[in-house]
């Protein structure tokens, strides 16, 4: 692979080496830590990919292996990676381009998969990505369910007073009633705030009558299995002893990620989700974070959460989407017609009920593997 200047290995990680790979990226994310992988998608269905220029890492990627029903083809998904974006050394395109090389020799080549890829990128500031994924011989995939998703991203450079400014009229002076209003913020990582954020949480669901595209359950899992920095922090709005509202988020690389968030009706009332939301993005920008993702926007399907996502004055963009790369046409294209004919969620690679998991040729290396969103709008569980 451009002579002897990359390596590549596959499953030589543990659990715990794969902590530090991770930590190795800014553009890594919860859906590339292992603990992810494990609850997800289950222990014997992961796989990882190391890329090393010399001695150094440049490049990495858990991977998650499935099977279509059906035709019973394997397929090979890489959730928001592979991660290149060294904190050391910054972005090098190169990187990017032979970690697709490396994914696809083993995974379409020597594997036989489909390989299917969702880089974590958008549109609007990653065009060297759109253009490596082309011409490494991806394309956007057809299925039903994988138009690209756009998003609202709050850029956190700017100071609290700027960040406050940009807010929206509307927004500001619901701000400002939540603050009025005696309420407090309690936030950490351990496990037992999950025991207070689960009931608003079943609350807002069986008000709204929808069926999240995550599970609270899982992320309550992985969060005894992340190790310290990697760690989902959880957010409760109290008044007094009552909880009001609570919220979900990760920020393991540069961006914070917005996973799930709830309301009951007496934070309804009290409009406690805005002095919440406003909490975190201000967390978010003093440890240091360069970007407040806030999970997706539908202004046509959910015109309501469009507006209050819209009023903290971010940059609509468009995720980069999901890329395909098949060897086997003619199988592609059987796969691609089943998608359409069993619809999204049949077929979907969030709905695990509907994949048959199986263990991937052997390597020989070891192999030990161990959403988003009740935002309504993110496209962030996979």
């Amino acid at each position: 692979m451009q002579g002897d200047e990359y390596s590549v290995t596959i499953d030589h990680q543990d659990p715990e080496t794969w902590h530090h790979v991770v930590d190795a990226f800014s553009d890594a994310s919860l859906y590339q830590t292992w603990p992810y992988g494990q609850v997800r998608w289950g222990e014997k269905n992961t796989s990882h990919l190391v890329v090393k220029k010399k001695d150094e890492i440049v490049a990495a990627a858990q991977v998650r292996i499935f099977r279509v029903p059906v035709v019973q083809i394997g397929i090979a998904y890489v959730a928001y990676g592979p991660m290149w974006k060294l904190r050391s050394a910054g972005a090098d395109i190169a990187h990017f381009r032979t970690a697709l090389r490396a994914l696809i020799r083993e995974y379409a080549q020597s594997r036989r998969m489909i390989l299917r890829v969702r880089p974590w990128g958008v549109e609007e500031r990653d065009p060297g990505m759109e253009s490596a994924l082309s011409q490494e011989g991806f394309h956007i995939t057809t299925g039903i369910h994988r138009e690209n998703t756009r998003t609202i991203l709050v850029d956190l450079g700017p100071s609290e007073e700027d960040l406050r400014r940009r807010l929206k009229k509307k927004w500001r002076q619901t701000l400002q009633h939540s603050e009025r209003a005696d309420l407090r913020i309690v936030e950490g990582y351990d496990d037992r705030l999950f025991d207070a954020l689960r009931p608003i949480y079943s609350e807002m669901l069986e008000q709204k009558k929808f069926t999240p595209g995550s599970d609270i359950h899982e992320f309550a899992r992985m969060q005894g299995r992340l190790c310290d920095g990697q760690r989902m922090r959880v957010t409760i709005c109290k008044n007094g002893k009552e909880p009001l509202a609570g919220s979900l988020c990760s920020g393991i690389g540069d961006a914070v990620i917005g996973l799930l968030s709830a309301t009951g009706k007496a934070g309804r009332d009290l409009q406690a989700y805005y002095l919440l939301q406003w909490e975190e993005i201000l967390w978010s920008k003093r440890v240091g974070k360069s970007f407040y993702d806030l999970g997706g926007i539908n202004p046509v399907a959910n015109p309501g959460v469009y507006r209050f996502k819209a009023g903290l004055g971010g940059e609509e963009v468009t995720y980069l989407g999901v890329w395909d790369y098949c060897e086997n046409k003619s199988l592609y294209r059987a796969v691609m017609c089943l998608e359409n004919a069993f619809g999204a969620r049949s077929m979907s690679i969030s709905n695990r009920r509907s994949v048959l998991p199986i263990r991937p040729r052997s390597t020989g290396d070891r192999r030990e593997a161990s959403g988003r969103s009740g935002k309504s709008d993110g496209n962030h569980t996979e």
